[in-house]
C-alpha cells in the first residue's frame, strides 16, 4: 500500500528531448504492477464526472447526463472559482506568474493570450488532480504545471533573466516528483523539425528556433534545481542514444519506475 494515492509525476525538457516516450513507457511499467495511472483523457472525463461539479451548483446539476452542460457549467462557474481559489493559496506565484504575462503581452498579445490559457488548464488540472487522490496511484504529466515556466521564460525575443526566474520559481507550484529529460540541443532541433514545428514556433526562424531550444533547456535545469532544494525526488535522464526510442529501452528509462516507487512509495490501492 502506497503512502497516498495521487502523487503526481513531471516530466520537464527541452521539445525534442523525449518526455512523452519516456512517459508513455514509464507508465506501461508502472500499470503492469497494478498501479492506476489514468491518461490526460481519462484525467478530464474523471474531472467532469467526480470533481466539483455538483458540489456547487446542487442536485439539479449532478442530475444532468449531457457532458455539453457539464463542461458549459465547468467553464462558466467552476473555472473562476478554482483560479480564485489557487491566487488565495499561492499569492506570490500568482502575482509573479501575471507580472511575466504582462511583460510578454507588451511584446506580443496573441501569445500572452495562449500562454494564460496554457497555465490555466495546468493549474485547473493540478487542483482536480490534488481532489482526486483516491482515484490514482500516480499521474505522469509530461510539460506539467511547472514545466510552464518553460514558455514564460523562454521567449527568444526576451533576454533570459536568471535571477527572476529563480524567483518565480521558489513562489510557484511543483510536483511530487519530477523527471529531467535532457539532450543535445542539435538532437532536439532535429526531432523537433522531423516532427513539425509547434504552431508558436512556424513562423520564426532557425536561429530563433534554436535560441528558443537552449533557453528551454536552461529553465528545465533551474526547475530541476529548484525541485532538488524543495527536496522533491528528481531524476535526470540523458537522451544520448541517438533517438527517444532507444532512450525508452536503456537501462536508465527501464529503472526509473522501480525508482519513482520507491521515492514516492507508491503502490497499488484499492478504489475509494
Amino acid at each position: 500500500m502506497g503512502l497516498r494515492g495521487g502523487r503526481i509525476v513531471e516530466f520537464t525538457g527541452a521539445p525534442g528531448a523525449g518526455k512523452s516516450t519516456v512517459a508513455a513507457h514509464c507508465a506501461l511499467l508502472l500499470e503492469a504492477r497494478g498501479l492506476r495511472i489514468p491518461p490526460r483523457q481519462a484525467v478530464r472525463d474523471l474531472y467532469l464526472r467526480h470533481g466539483w461539479v455538483g458540489r456547487l451548483a446542487g442536485p439539479q446539476v449532478r442530475e444532468r447526463e449531457v457532458a455539453g452542460q457539464r463542461l458549459e457549467y465547468f467553464k462558466e462557474v467552476e473555472t473562476p472559482f478554482l483560479l480564485w481559489r489557487f491566487r488565495a493559496r499561492h499569492r506570490r506565484g500568482w502575482r509573479l506568474f501575471r507580472a511575466e504575462l504582462e511583460g510578454l503581452r507588451a511584446a506580443d498579445a496573441e501569445e500572452a493570450e495562449t500562454l494564460e490559457r496554457w497555465v490555466e488548464q495546468s493549474i485547473l488540472t493540478y487542483m482536480m488532480l490534488r481532489s482526486q487522490a483516491r482515484r490514482m496511484d500516480l499521474f505522469l504529466w509530461e510539460e506539467g504545471i511547472a514545466h510552464r515556466s518553460v514558455n514564460l521564460f523562454a521567449d527568444p525575443e526576451r533576454p533570459l533573466d536568471p535571477g527572476r526566474l529563480d524567483a518565480f520559481l521558489r513562489a510557484w507550484v511543483f510536483p511530487d516528483a519530477l523527471v529531467h529529460v535532457q539532450a543535445e540541443p542539435e538532437d532536439c532541433l532535429a526531432r523537433v523539425a522531423a516532427r513539425g514545428l509547434p504552431a508558436r514556433l512556424q513562423d520564426r526562424g532557425p536561429d530563433a528556433v534554436r535560441a528558443f531550444l537552449e533557453r528551454g533547456a536552461a529553465v528545465c535545469r533551474a526547475i530541476a534545481a529548484e525541485a532538488r532544494r524543495r527536496r522533491i525526488p528528481t531524476f535526470d535522464l540523458e537522451n544520448r542514444h541517438g533517438s527517444v526510442e532507444a532512450l525508452a529501452a536503456s537501462p536508465a528509462c527501464r529503472t526509473l519506475a522501480d525508482d519513482l516507487v520507491r521515492a514516492l512509495r507508491a503502490g497499488p490501492r484499492s478504489a475509494a
